[in-house]
């Protein structure tokens, strides 16, 4: 059991990471002078807030897992 949870606090580590690294390029995509307008700007603003909150579920997995793991 201790190296299942070992396995999901890395894997939900590294999705972290690369959900956060999507949503930091769509925040800074929407705050630049260039953002979308219209129907884009509407797509692009629901996918970095459901790609912030998966992040946030993401991450509270990550420090669970972490904390309930005797490894560390």
């Amino acid at each position: 059991m201790s190296s299942a949870l070992w396995y999901l606090s890395r894997a939900t580590g590294v999705v972290t990471i690369v959900l956060l690294t999507l949503v930091v390029c769509l925040g800074v995509v929407t705050a630049g002078r260039r953002r979308p307008q219209g129907e884009s700007a509407t797509i692009v603003m629901g996918l970095h807030r459901w790609l912030s909150l998966g992040m946030l579920v993401f991450l509270g997995i990550h420090i669970a897992t972490a904390i309930v793991d005797g490894y560390v």
